[in-house]
């Protein structure tokens, strides 16, 4: 939740209420004219995906932003007419809803509310619609504070129809938005009426902890497409240049990385190149797909090159997965080998890891996973 408290998430959720009070019978409306559906109305349901999207993204929702953000490329989609809304796909965009509904209804817990059941339908879809090379690389964009900002390839593609820039816009919610007297719903709006906003996050990590002391400025990032040039997004957003990056520019800077996607082991999914790789983890590693993250592990591993834990979506894990993780970063410590976690690892597994015991005081190589 935000400096701002209380009242910004209340009026979130009631905003949420009303875009979703009608999805069901527009889905199903789009559904009865399929591929000739009412451009008015599916414009009408991806703005609602759209603006929950934003504004989740703002509070620091992760798992309605998720959900809401396939939710809108499903819906990208269907409005360029590459997708047609047939009885399966506005099936799986009705669960997919109504499962955004309950995580609204419970917004202070749906950060620990479950969401593959109704993600991972989406994302399939957009992987089959979308072609090999738009599947297949996500920009990787390091932050000052060291977080990373990752943008799915479909939203990179959708973004760049029409000729648009794509920016990195880099507010600070105190000076640039509460010392202004607005909020940041306000900026959004603003930046709709000259381009669309792709994605949002704020950047925790660079705020501070109770150990650390506390800066004076709360960054807040939003991935803005538009056709106009750099100077004139600074007139727009009355942001300093300095802080509008390019992120096509950046590219070919080797500023953002592209990470290029190389193989599922299940639910855990590795990006990478030669030199260095990237492993998402699911939100319940187990022992079930024990096998799998090992397998993840040792491929991530190959060659010596340097390996990324995204554990952004991990709610809780149990003993099985928690021993194999502790024992690669023992031995990958051992051998010279750079592992790095990216994200928080939630409470409930750093506590987990105490209490089975697996954090002895000579345990070098554990500090990254499991620092608070």
């Amino acid at each position: 939740m935000t400096y701002m408290g209380d009242e910004l998430v209340v009026s979130f959720v009631e905003d949420c209420r009303e875009h979703l009070a009608h999805i069901e019978q527009d889905l199903l409306d789009m559904e009865s004219s399929g591929v000739d559906a009412d451009e008015s109305l599916v414009n009408s349901v991806f703005r609602a995906a759209h603006s929950i999207k934003g504004g989740a993204g703002m509070l620091g929702f992760n798992n309605i932003k998720l959900l809401a953000h396939k939710l809108e490329n499903v819906l990208h989609m269907i409005r360029n007419k590459d997708l047609v809304p047939s009885s399966d796909v506005v099936d799986i965009l009705l669960k997919g809803f109504d499962r955004l509904l309950a995580l609204v209804e419970s917004v202070d817990k749906s950060d620990a509310m479950p969401i593959d059941e109704a993600l991972n339908p989406l994302q399939r879809l957009i992987e089959a619609e979308s072609s090999d090379a738009v599947a297949g690389s996500d920009a990787s964009i390091q932050l000052d504070s060291g977080s990373v900002f990752t943008v799915d390839a479909v939203s990179l593609e959708q973004a760049r129809r029409g000729g648009n820039y794509i920016y990195l816009i880099e507010y600070d919610l105190i000076h640039d938005i509460h010392l202004r007297d607005t909020y940041p719903l306000e900026v959004f709006a603003d930046l709709e009426r000259s381009g669309r906003v792709l994605d949002c996050q704020l950047d925790f990590a660079a705020v501070g902890s109770l150990e650390e002391e506390f800066g004076n400025r709360i960054p807040f990032y939003v991935l803005f497409a538009t056709i106009l040039e750099k100077d004139l997004v600074s007139t727009v957003t009355r942001v300093d240049e300095e802080r509008i990056k390019n992120i096509e520019s950046a590219l070919e800077q080797g500023a953002v990385e592209l990470m290029q996607r190389q193989a599922e082991f299940g639910p855990y999914l590795l990006l990478g190149d030669e030199a260095s790789a990237l492993l998402r983890f699911p939100e319940t590693p187990e022992l079930e797909n024990l096998e799998q993250l090992r397998a993840a592990l040792l491929h991530g591993l190959e060659n010596k090159r340097s390996l990324r834990l995204d554990l952004n979506n991990v709610l809780e894990t149990d003993l099985h997965c928690l021993q194999l993780l502790c024992s690669v970063l023992r031995q990958a410590r051992k051998d010279g080998m750079d592992i790095m976690i990216e994200g928080g690892v939630a409470p409930e597994v750093r506590r987990l890891a105490r209490d089975l015991g697996l954090l002895a005081s000579s345990d070098a190589g554990l500090g990254p996973l499991f620092q608070e």
